[in-house]
């Protein structure tokens, strides 16, 4: 029983990591708030006004293309929402099973392995040459 622990634990975390991984791309594709703002106030105003926003979103979007940093990484297609959740996801549960794994191997080696029968009763094996 003691051996699921480590596996429901990791688990947990890739579980939550590919909810973390899955909105990180939701925001990465969203459109930026400043252009949702820029786009309802063309629709509701018009004159002089509505021409001077749109020239400072023209001049807000040039600054925004300029400060946008390169992609970095393989050349290719940026990867999809559930590819990058499971990459998340992956990167948190895995180190988290390892290490309870870990703890559980050591354990189970060094402490039950030491305990022959539980614990209880005469300690020995029927290969012992010394029992009778």
């Amino acid at each position: 029983m003691i051996v699921l622990v480590p596996m429901i634990l990791g688990l947990l975390a890739y579980t939550a990591g590919t909810g973390m991984g899955a909105a990180q791309h939701r925001m990465m594709t969203a459109p930026p708030a400043a252009a949702v703002k820029t786009e309802t106030a063309k629709e509701g105003e018009d004159g002089e006004e509505g021409e001077e926003q749109k020239s400072d979103a023209a001049a807000s979007d040039g600054e925004k293309k300029q400060q946008q940093p390169q992609r970095r990484g393989p050349p290719g297609p940026p990867p999809s929402e559930r590819q990058m959740a499971v990459q998340t996801g992956m990167g948190f549960g895995l180190p988290v099973w390892a290490l309870g794994s870990l703890c559980v191997m050591l354990w189970t080696l060094l402490y039950v392995a030491r305990l022959p029968n539980g614990g209880t009763g005469r300690i020995g094996t029927e290969s012992d040459p010394l029992t009778e």
